[in-house]
C-alpha cells in the first residue's frame, strides 16, 4: 500500500551546509554511490547563469554569502508511491516541484531507492531549493544573497519567499505544502490506473486510533550507521520499539488469557444445551437437534474466527501506553460481557427446562464437569415436562434451510484448494517483523495438505513459481478470488511443465544463477555483508540442487556454450566438480582478481 511522508527542513547559516548536503543527495564528494547508495534518477531547474553548469557552485555561493541567522537552503524530503514506475515517479516530482517552486526558484532534486525490510524498493525524492526568488536582474554571486532592497531592487539581493510571519501562519502553510503533496500522490495514483492512495492527515484526524506513526531515520541516521558508527538517534529509536513490543507482549498475552475464557464459557453453554436435548424423544427430537448443532458450530466457529482476529490486530500494532491501558480495559469489559451472556443462556436454560435443570443440580456440585463426563445418560423428562412441540417455535422457514451442496468436479476441488491455500499464504506474509502466528502455520500446513490430495505436487510447484516468477507471486499478492486462482493454476501448471522439460529447467538455472552472481559482484564491501551472504546462501542451495539432478546436470554440459555458460565461470567450475560439497563450496569462491587482490 502507498505510504505518506513529508519532511521539510530548511537548516540556517550555522546549522548547516548547503554544499555539503548537494553533494550528499547527488552522491558526489566523499559521498559515494558505493558508500551510500545509487542515485536513480536527478534533475535541476532556474540556477542563474554563473551557476547553470556548476549548481554546487550556487550552494556554495549561498554557505559563503547568506547572512548568518539566513537559511541557506530549504528541502522537501518525499517518499514516492512504489507502486509507481520510475518513469512516473521521475514525472510526480517534476510536476510538483514546478507546482511549487515555479520558474524563479533554483532547485534541484535525486530520487534514492534504498531496499526497504520487505525486500523491495523504498523510493524517495531529496527536492532541495532556494528561498531566494529571481526577477531578471543579474547578479553575482555576493550580491544574489544579500538583503532584498524594496527600493531599489538592482541594488540589493534577490527577495525572499515568505513561511508566515509567525510558527502560527507557518504550521498552516506546510499544511497546505503537506495537503498538496498529497493530492498530487493521488493524482499520479489515479492516472497510473492504481486505486491505492495516500492521506497526508495524521492518524488521529483520520480517527485512526489503534496505530502508531512509523519512526522515520532518515539520511542522517542511515549514513551513520552505514559507516559502522553508532547513532544516537538510532539507540533511541530502537529502545522505542523495544518499549512497545514489550507492551505489545502484555496485551497479547492478555488477550489470550480473555480469549481462552471465552471459548471456553461458549463450549460450556453449547453443552448444557446439547446435552439436555437429548433427552428430548419424539417427533421434537427431529426438529431441536440439527438446530441445536448447527447453533454449537456457528458459536464455536464464530468465536475462534473473533480470537485470531483479536490477537492478529494486537499483534500488527505499535502499541503505546495510552493505547496499552484502553486495550486492556476493553479486555476486562469483553470478560464481563461474557459472563453476562452466559448468564442468559443458564436463564434461558432454567425458564423451559425446570425440572431437568434440577436434577442436574443434584446429580452433581459442578454442572457443566458432570455433564462433560457424560454423567445424565439414563435422565429422561417425566410427564410434567414440557412437550416436544414447544420446539416447534425453532424451525426454520424452508427460506432459511441451507441448500443441498452438489458434488464438486476435480477442477472445482482444485480451484477451491489453491484458494484456500492463497489466503493462508497469504494471512502468513501479512505478518512482517511478527513470527507467524500458530493457528497460520497450522492453517498453512493444512492448505498445503489439500493442495496435494487436490493434485499431488502442487503445493511444490505453486511455491516454485512464487519463489521463480514475479508475475506469480503478484497474484498471490495483488489479486483476489477467481482472477488469482487463475493466475496461480496458470503458475503451477507452468511448473510442471518446466520439472518436464529439461532445457526450461535449465534455462531458468542459468537465468537465476547468472543474476544471483551479479547481485553479488554489486553488493561489495563490509556494508552490504549482510545482504551478501544470503545471496550467497542462494549460491548454495542452487548449487545443491543442480549436483542432485544428474539429468539436469548432462544436459548442462551438452548445451553449455548455446546457454551462453563460459568456460571460467563460477557455474562452469560447479559443473566440473564431482564431489557435491566442494562444489557447493565453488559455487561463493571468487577468484583472486574479482576481490581486487591482483597487483
Amino acid at each position: 500500500m502507498a505510504s505518506y511522508h513529508i519532511n521539510i527542513s530548511a537548516p540556517l547559516k550555522s546549522e548547516g551546509s548547503a554544499l555539503e548536503h548537494s553533494m550528499y543527495i547527488q552522491r558526489e564528494g566523499r559521498f559515494t554511490e558505493e558508500k551510500y547508495g545509487q542515485v536513480v534518477a536527478r534533475g535541476l531547474a532556474n540556477f542563474p547563469e554563473w551557476a547553470r553548469k556548476d549548481p554546487n557552485a550556487f550552494w556554495k555561493a549561498s554557505d559563503q554569502f547568506e547572512r548568518a541567522n539566513g537559511t541557506v537552503y530549504r528541502e522537501y524530503e518525499l517518499a514516492l508511491p512504489r507502486e509507481l514506475s520510475r518513469d512516473q515517479q521521475v514525472a510526480l516530482v517534476q510536476r510538483f516541484a514546478e507546482q511549487e517552486l515555479g520558474a524563479k526558484r533554483a532547485y534541484q532534486w535525486a530520487i534514492h531507492a534504498p531496499m526497504a525490510k520487505d525486500g523491495l524498493e523504498q523510493p524517495h525524492v531529496h527536492l532541495m531549493f532556494s528561498d531566494r526568488q529571481m526577477d531578471g536582474i543579474e547578479r553575482s554571486p555576493e550580491q544574489f544573497f544579500k538583503r532584498y532592497n524594496a527600493q531599489h531592487p538592482e541594488l540589493g539581493g534577490c527577495r525572499k519567499a515568505t513561511y508566515g510571519a509567525n510558527r502560527q501562519e507557518a504550521a498552516l502553510v506546510y499544511e497546505q505544502i503537506r495537503e498538496r503533496w498529497g493530492k498530487a500522490q493521488n493524482l499520479a495514483l489515479e492516472h497510473a490506473g492504481l486505486e491505492v492512495r495516500v492521506d497526508h492527515r495524521s492518524l488521529a484526524d483520520q480517527g485512526i486510533r489503534d496505530r502508531e506513526p512509523q519512526l522515520h531515520r532518515g539520511p542522517a541516521v542511515s549514513g551513520i550507521e552505514a559507516r559502522g558508527q553508532v547513532s544516537e538517534v538510532g539507540q533511541r529509536q530502537l529502545e522505542q520499539r523495544q518499549a512497545r513490543a514489550q507492551s505489545r507482549a502484555l496485551v497479547v498475552a492478555e488477550v489470550r488469557v480473555v480469549t481462552r475464557q471465552e471459548m471456553a464459557l461458549e463450549k460450556m453453554a453449547v453443552r448444557e444445551r446439547r446435552e439436555l436435548a437429548r433427552e428430548v424423544t419424539g417427533p421434537g427430537r427431529e426438529l431441536v437437534l440439527p438446530l441445536l448443532e448447527a447453533d454449537r458450530r456457528e458459536q464455536l466457529e464464530r468465536t475462534q474466527a473473533k480470537a485470531e482476529r483479536r490477537i492478529e490486530r494486537r499483534q500488527e500494532l505499535g502499541i503505546g501506553g495510552q493505547l496499552k491501558e484502553k486495550l486492556l480495559t476493553q479486555a476486562r469489559v469483553l470478560r464481563e460481557r461474557i459472563g453476562q451472556q452466559l448468564g442468559r443462556v443458564r436463564e434461558w436454560v432454567a425458564e423451559r427446562f425446570p425440572e431437568v435443570v434440577e436434577q442436574i443440580k443434584q446429580l452433581s456440585r459442578d454442572g457443566v464437569e458432570a455433564l462433560s463426563k457424560g454423567r445424565f445418560q439414563g435422565l429422561k423428562l417425566g410427564k410434567g415436562n414440557r412437550k416436544p412441540e414447544a420446539f416447534a417455535e425453532m424451525r426454520l422457514a424452508a427460506s432459511e434451510r441451507a441448500p443441498k451442496q452438489r458434488a464438486l468436479n476435480p477442477a472445482e476441488h482444485f480451484g477451491l484448494a489453491v484458494d484456500r491455500y492463497a489466503r493462508a499464504w497469504s494471512d502468513a506474509a501479512r505478518m512482517v517483523d511478527l513470527p507467524v502466528l500458530e493457528h497460520q502455520k497450522l492453517a498453512l500446513k493444512e492448505a498445503g495438505l489439500e493442495l496435494d490430495r487436490a493434485r499431488p505436487g502442487a503445493k511444490r510447484d505453486l511455491l516454485n513459481s512464487l519463489r521463480h516468477e514475479p508475475r506469480t507471486r503478484r497474484a498471490i499478492t495483488e489479486l483476489q478470488g477467481k482472477e488469482r486462482v487463475a493466475a496461480l493454476v496458470a503458475g503451477i501448471d507452468h511448473e510442471e511443465k518446466i520439472r518436464a522439460n529439461p532445457k526450461l529447467k535449465a534455462q531458468r538455472l542459468v537465468k537465476e544463477w547468472d543474476g544471483l552472481e551479479s547481485e553479488r559482484k554489486r553488493l561489495q564491501g563490509w556494508e552490504h555483508s549482510e545482504a551478501r551472504g544470503q545471496v550467497e546462501e542462494q549460491l548454495k542451495t542452487l548449487a545443491r540442487e543442480l549436483k542432485q539432478d544428474t539429468a539436469l546436470e548432462n544436459y548442462l554440459r551438452e548445451r553449455q556454450k548455446a546457454l551462453g555458460i563460459t568456460r571460467d565461470s563460477s557455474l562452469s567450475r560447479v559443473m566440473k566438480e564431482q564431489n557435491i560439497e566442494r562444489a557447493i563450496e565453488l559455487s561463493v569462491r571468487e577468484r583472486s582478481h574479482s576481490l581486487g587482490l591482483s597487483r
